[in-house]
């Protein structure tokens, strides 16, 4: 199948008909849907968060800690697969039917823990 005809084939004119979401507002549910699920993730995104908030608020706190570039990072990359699915030529619906956002989340989980960890156990520095 040649790639132009394969492009006409998945953007056809039933996925744009009905009451359709823009793809953003679905992304974004999705997302939050796949952040909130504890059963799945445990508390590794809501830590994750409260470490992203503690980073801008106490920036050189999180910088001596070793926290604030694998932070950065985490959620560049989570910007990121934001991004690729909003632009994504596929279907909405199946791809979060397959788990596509979870497979992307695990793959900066490890970091988001890391930064977790950075921020909690670091050692403590003492001022003289």
């Amino acid at each position: 199948m040649k790639p132009d005809t394969l492009w006409a084939s998945l953007t056809t004119k039933r996925m744009y008909q009905g009451n359709m979401e823009p793809a953003p507002v679905t992304v974004g549910r999705e997302y939050m849907l796949t952040f909130g699920d504890a059963l799945r993730w445990n508390l590794i995104w809501p830590l994750f968060l409260a470490v992203l908030g503690a980073s801008l608020v106490r920036f050189r706190t999180a910088f001596s800690r070793g926290a604030l570039w694998p932070t950065l990072i985490t959620l560049g990359a989570l910007m990121l697969f934001f991004l690729i699915l909003v632009v994504t030529p596929w279907h909405l619906g199946s791809l979060f039917r397959t788990g596509i956002p979870d497979r992307l989340f695990l793959q900066v989980a490890p970091l988001a823990a890391w930064a977790i960890a950075a921020w909690v156990f670091a050692p403590q520095v003492e001022r003289a």
